[in-house]
């Protein structure tokens, strides 16, 4: 049997990081957490986002890859 695998594409938005932290929490249908999170960085990113990514990695959630 093959395992599921949930991986969360992060803008680092309102919406995908209540997702995130959804699914800390336990808080998605069935119970669905996240094995990976992903953030495309275009290099252009304002200070302020690249602070809230590095408060998410802190907050216990899968991994989160930042790649550009």
């Amino acid at each position: 049997m093959t395992k599921e695998i949930h991986i969360l594409s992060l803008g680092a938005g309102v919406q995908s990081s209540v997702l995130f932290l959804q699914s800390i929490r336990g808080e998605l249908p069935d119970g669905i957490k996240f094995d990976w999170a992903i953030f495309a960085d275009t290099g252009d990113e304002p200070v302020a986002v690249m602070d809230h990514l590095n408060w998410l990695k802190k907050q216990g959630g899968p991994p989160l890859l930042i790649r550009s």
